[in-house]
C-alpha cells in the first residue's frame, strides 16, 4: 500500500516538472505564443520544497525503516547474549568473502612476502628528522589504525623511527594485571579474540587444535614434536584437556608481548617459515597458515600441566624478540625477492636453567601486528570468559582452571611484574652459552 501512495505522488510530481520544462522549452504555455516573461520560472528553495514534500518524506521513511530493519535483523553474537557485560567490547570478526581456490593459491604463493617484510623493516627503522614530520606521520598512522595514544609513555618527538613508534610503551598503570590466584591465566597482549577451544589431552599425537572455526592444523606441526613440559600418559591424561586460544595483534595494538601465567619455560623453537598476511581473511582462508608463517614457539608448564607461547610472525613482522633470549634471528636469508626461508626447518635452545616468568612479565615484542597463540593443559574444570571476537587488554583476566565467584585483586602496571629479571636472566644465558655453545 505505502509504495503505491509513493509511486502516484513520484509520478504526480515527475508529470508536473515534465510540464513545466516543456513550457520553457516552448516560450509559454501555449507553445511559444508567450513572451519570456509567461515563462514559468522557480520560486526559493523552500517554496519548491513544498511541492515535493511528500515524495521527499516518503523517500527518508523507506531509508529509515530500511535501517531499523538491518538492524534488527542482525545477528546478535551467543557469546554477548549470555555475557552482556562484555558487549562493550565486542567486536565482530570480519573474515570476508571466500576467495576463489586460484586467488587463494595466488595469495598465497605469488608475493615475496619475506622480502616485503624485509624492506618494510628498512623503512620503519630510518630515522625521521624532524619534528614537524614525525607529527605528521605518526598522527596519520594513528588516525589509519586506531592508535590509543594517550596511553603512551612519551611525546611523539621522542620516537626516532616508524619501527620506534610501533614499540612505544605504555604508561604507567594504565593496565590492570589479575592477580586472583596461580590459576589464573591473563591476556598476554592487546587484541582480539579469534578464537578459543578445547581437545582431550588423551589425543595429544593425532590432535588437531582450531585456528579459526572449521579451519585446523596438528598441533605437534605448530610446536613441534615432543615439545619441553608435555607429558603423556593414561593416567596423566585421564579427565584432562588441551585448551587453545588465538589473539590476534592488529598494526595500531600495543606490540609487546607478557606472561599470560606463573610458569617455568624449559624450551624455545624457532620455525622458520613464510610471512603471509594474518588477518581474520587470510586465517580463515588460506589452510594451515599458522603452521606455515615464521613463529617463535615457548615451551614449559604451569601449575595446569604443559603449557606453550607461540609468537607468529606475519606481513611487515619480520622481527619478534624475545626479552631474555637474544639467539633469536628471525626473517633472515631474505635479501632479495622469492629467496627460500632458511634450509633448518627449526632452531631449538633448551633453557640450561628454567626461566620462571610471572603473570604480566614482558616476555617478547613484535614490528606491526601479529598473533599469539596458546596451548596448555588443564583440568577439566578449567573455563575461558572470553570469546571470539572480544577485545582484550593485557592482564585482562581470560580463564581459571579454578574458578571464583569473588571480586579479585589487580596490580596496576607498567611497572610490569618480573620486569627486572629479564634482563638478568638474558646476562645468565648468555654467560651460559658462552661457556658451553650447545646451551
Amino acid at each position: 500500500m505505502m509504495r503505491q501512495i509513493g509511486r502516484r505522488a513520484t509520478g504526480a510530481s515527475w508529470r508536473r516538472l515534465q510540464r513545466s520544462q516543456r513550457a520553457r522549452l516552448s516560450g509559454g504555455p501555449q507553445g511559444g505564443q508567450g513572451s519570456g516573461a509567461e515563462r514559468e520560472t522557480y520560486g526559493t528553495f523552500w517554496e519548491e520544497w513544498k511541492k515535493y514534500t511528500f515524495p521527499a518524506a516518503l523517500g527518508f521513511s523507506c531509508i529509515a525503516l530500511l535501517q531499523v530493519r538491518r538492524i534488527l535483523a542482525r545477528d546478535t553474537p551467543p557469546a554477548v547474549a549470555n555475557h552482556p557485560e562484555d558487549a562493550i567490547n565486542y567486536e565482530p570478526i570480519d573474515f570476508g568473502p571466500a576467495p576463489n581456490p586460484y586467488a587463494c593459491t595466488a595469495i598465497e604463493k605469488l608475493p615475496p612476502y619475506r622480502w616485503l617484510s624485509r624492506v618494510w623493516g628498512h623503512v620503519a627503522a630510518a630515522p625521521i628528522p624532524f619534528d614537524w614530520l614525525k607529527d605528521v606521520i605518526f598522527n596519520s598512522y594513528a588516525a589509519t589504525y586506531a592508535c590509543n595514544l594517550t596511553e603512551m609513555r612519551h611525546p611523539l618527538p621522542k620516537y626516532k623511527s616508524l619501527s620506534d613508534f610501533f614499540l612505544r610503551p605504555l604508561k604507567e598503570g594504565v593496565r590492570q594485571i589479575d592477580a586472583d590466584s596461580e590459576a589464573a591465566l591473563v591476556s598476554p597482549v592487546d587484541g582480539r579474540v579469534l578464537h578459543v577451544g578445547e581437545v582431550p589431552l588423551a589425543d595429544a599425537k593425532e590432535m588437531r587444535i582450531e585456528s579459526v572455526k572449521g579451519n585446523d592444523y596438528a598441533l605437534e606441526d605448530f610446536v613441534g614434536k615432543f615439545p619441553g613440559g608435555l607429558e603423556l600418559g593414561k593416567k596423566r591424561s585421564a579427565g584432562r584437556k588441551l585448551q587453545t586460544i588465538v589473539l590476534y595483534l592488529a598494526p595500531g595494538d600495543y606490540h609487546h608481548f607478557h606472561s599470560p601465567a606463573d610458569w617455568e619455560i624449559r624450551q624455545r623453537r624457532h620455525f622458520p617459515g613464510d610471512l603471509m598476511p594474518v588477518r581474520p581473511w587470510a586465517v580463515k582462508h588460506i589452510k594451515d597458515l599458522y603452521v606455515k608463517n615464521e613463529r617463535v614457539v615457548l615451551n614449559g608448564s604451569w601449575q595446569g600441566g604443559f603449557f606453550s607461547f607461540g609468537a607468529v610472525g606475519a606481513l611487515n613482522v619480520g622481527s619478534i624478540a624475545i626479552t631474555f633470549d637474544r639467539d633469536i634471528e628471525t626473517n633472515k636469508g631474505s635479501l632479495v625477492p622469492f629467496a627460500s626461508a632458511p634450509s633448518f626447518k627449526v632452531a631449538q635452545r633448551d633453557y640450561p636453567e628454567v626461566v620462571n616468568a610471572v603473570r604480566g612479565q614482558p616476555v617478547g615484542s613484535f614490528n606491526m601486528g601479529s598473533t599469539v597463540v596458546l596451548v596448555f593443559e588443564s583440568s577439566a574444570d578449567f573455563e575461558f570468559n572470553v570469546h571470539a571476537g572480544q577485545v582484550v587488554r593485557v592482564g585482562q583476566r581470560i580463564g581459571s582452571d579454578a574458578p571464583r565467584a569473588k571480586p579479585r585483586a589487580t596490580v596496576a602496571a607498567p611497572p610490569w611484574p618480573g620486569e627486572a629479571t629479564n634482563h638478568i636472566m638474558a646476562e645468565r644465558l648468555d654467560r651460559l652459552r658462552a661457556a658451553n655453545p650447545q646451551q
